[in-house]
């Protein structure tokens, strides 16, 4: 008994430690985005006034008081939420935490509106951001361009990390060295004859110059390449033995065993993609091909210094990675302990 206690303490306090750590990380990370979320909240004077943090709340506040039932719904709400994005092993309780937090987050929602409880509260700003910008237009362009990079990414990098693992070849580690080197060329490097490759094609103000020159990266074939090699080569020996192709083998078995790593390089790709800024400002000249990071720049010299519009725009632009993340959060811890440096 004491033996096998001793064996579960350290993973124990390793376990709690790392959910410390990010939870910690977390609200280090929250804590920008309830600025600009509070700051796109205020009315201008209220900004230039120096006003408190958050804006006009102390009537919202002082009717949660007399609302004791949305005070306890938002409290429950945010304590299952943060259980909930804990990216510890999936089960049950985590499942039903899930559930029963977006059921009290709409609760509150419909309590606070119901109860005048946000009624201090100024959401011009949002509005102000569609009229000044065509804010739908570079919505569509940058979750059009996002989510195509990242499938073609993925697709890539399973063949590439597949091919890199699983099939031998001459040459073949010192092939993926060299791929995996051109990590460490910056991409300010390659901007300028990308530019001139993308305009003697042709593709300038297309989707195509968004998308093409990122449809395959090096880190995301280095990164499926540790999970491929780390999956038992038995399992390819009797899926070759029952009839099936290489390509049947990727399909059916590798790739449903790498999930973890592929929300992982999901994540990661449509993070980058939807906060790149300077390759679509240098091929797109047309506000109807302009991406929201492009756009966000334009509305920062079209409004000046009117801070809680710059800041809303801010706020709708950064909530698609954090749905994303929220997304793949429960895959995420798995595909760090997972993946490693195989030779």
């Amino acid at each position: 008994m004491s033996a096998k206690f001793t064996a579960r303490w350290p993973k124990s306090i390793y376990r709690t430690a790392t959910e410390a750590v990010l939870l910690v990380t977390s609200a280090v990370m929250v804590v920008p985005f309830m600025w600009m979320l509070t700051v796109s909240l205020k009315g201008r004077r209220e900004v230039f006034n120096g006003q408190n943090f958050v804006p006009r709340l102390k009537a919202s506040l002082s009717a949660l008081g007399t609302h004791p039932s949305l005070a306890v719904a938002i409290l429950a709400a945010v304590v299952l939420t943060a259980y909930s994005a804990v990216p510890t092993k999936e089960g049950r309780h985590k499942r039903l935490a899930r559930a029963v937090s977006a059921a009290l987050w709409i609760t509150s929602l419909v309590l606070a509106f119901s109860s005048g409880t946000l009624s201090g509260l100024d959401f011009s700003a949002y509005s102000a951001v569609w009229a000044r910008v065509p804010f739908a237009r570079m919505l569509v362009n940058s979750s059009a361009v996002a989510v195509s990079v990242t499938a073609l990414q993925l697709v890539t990098s399973c063949l590439a990390g597949y091919a890199f693992s699983r099939l031998d070849f001459p040459g073949r580690d010192k092939l993926f060295w060299a791929y995996a080197s051109l990590m460490l060329i910056p991409q300010q490097a390659t901007l300028i004859p990308a530019f001139m490759l993308i305009n003697r094609l042709g593709l300038v103000d297309t989707y195509a110059a968004l998308v093409l020159p990122f449809a395959a990266a090096p880190f995301g074939a280095f990164m499926m390449r540790q999970f491929f090699m780390a999956l038992p080569k038995e399992l390819e020996e009797a899926a070759v033995l029952d009839g099936c192709t290489r390509f049947d083998v990727l399909v059916r078995i590798f790739v449903p065993l790498a999930k973890p790593g592929l929300a992982t390089l999901a994540l990661f790709s449509f993070m980058t993609s939807w906060n790149e800024f300077l390759w679509p400002l240098m091929v797109t000249t047309r506000r109807e091909m302009f991406t929201l990071q492009v756009g966000l720049d334009m509305l920062k010299w079209e409004a000046g210094t009117d801070w809680p519009v710059i800041m809303a725009a801010s706020v709708l632009v950064t909530l698609p990675v954090i749905i994303a993340f929220l997304f793949t959060q429960r895959r995420f811890a798995r595909s760090v302990a997972m993946s490693g440096i195989n030779t």
